[in-house]
């Protein structure tokens, strides 16, 4: 995910821990509806910024050849430990979105929960979107999230620290919203019971940036896509100040 190399190489071993409350069938649910209003089914898949696989398996289990991509060994290591148990046609990539290499084109693209935002500077988004558009078979989509400014702002009035205080760790983090470079960034440190019994600490720091929809769709055109249409998440509604969270769609041409 991003620059995840480093920021999920401890935290790979806890993270589906640390999303359990996030529902990925209503996530998935709601791709196959962006999917059914567009009329397109597609044949092979690409999952950016896959992390545990918990974006990938939906479409494999439908049948659809997929292919994981994230930049963080650590995260595919599990990912691919999940579906040896399975036969489902999955390919696991240690690739930077930012260079995108498949095997194949694929007819669709997606990168969904968090994973663009960590790209932190508009030419390496507008690196992606080309880097996308050259692994997309023609009439492909792309289909992804980003997350807005409001957002951001809302977790920067949050005060304090967040801590979870368990047996088997202890997690505890701060967030901080630059207004300036539109960077949020989130401090992370934690302590892991190890299998011998002893905790093992470590620190790591994330970093997501907010893009206007201006920037995102001038550098959508510019690498060859077709803007489809872009909505609040999980509606079919235009996006206002107010959403948390933009789903774009678009078309190579």
């Amino acid at each position: 995910m991003g620059e995840a190399q480093k920021e999920y190489q401890e935290l790979a071993n806890i993270y589906d821990y640390l999303v359990a409350e996030i529902d990925y069938d209503d996530w998935f649910k709601y791709i196959q509806k962006i999917l059914d209003k567009i009329d397109f089914q597609p044949n092979k898949v690409a999952d950016l910024a896959c992390g545990t696989g918990k974006t990938t398996i939906p479409f494999a289990k439908l049948g659809i050849k997929s292919y994981g991509v994230d930049i963080s060994k650590d995260m595919l290591e599990i990912a691919d430990e999940k579906v040896k148990a399975f036969d489902m046609d999955i390919t696991f990539l240690k690739q930077d979105m930012k260079e995108l290499s498949l095997p194949e084109e694929v007819d669709l693209v997606v990168c969904y929960h968090d994973g663009m935002n960590y790209i932190l500077s508009l030419g390496e988004l507008s690196k992606v979107f080309s880097s996308v558009y050259n692994n997309l078979a023609d009439g492909g989509y792309f289909i992804f999230d980003l997350n807005s400014v409001n957002r951001f702002q809302e977790a920067e009035e949050e005060e304090g620290v967040t801590i979870i205080d368990e047996e088997e760790r202890f997690l505890a983090w701060q967030t901080d919203y630059d207004p300036l470079t539109d960077i949020w960034t989130i401090d992370l440190t934690g302590f892991i019971k190890g299998e011998d019994g002893l905790y093992q600490r470590f620190k790591e720091v994330h970093k997501e940036k907010h893009y206007s929809e201006g920037d995102v769709l001038m550098a959508l055109r510019k690498a060859g896509f077709k803007v489809v249409d872009y909505y609040e998440a999980f509606t079919w509604q235009k996006p206002s100040y107010n959403s948390s969270r933009i789903m774009y769609i678009v078309e190579k041409n």
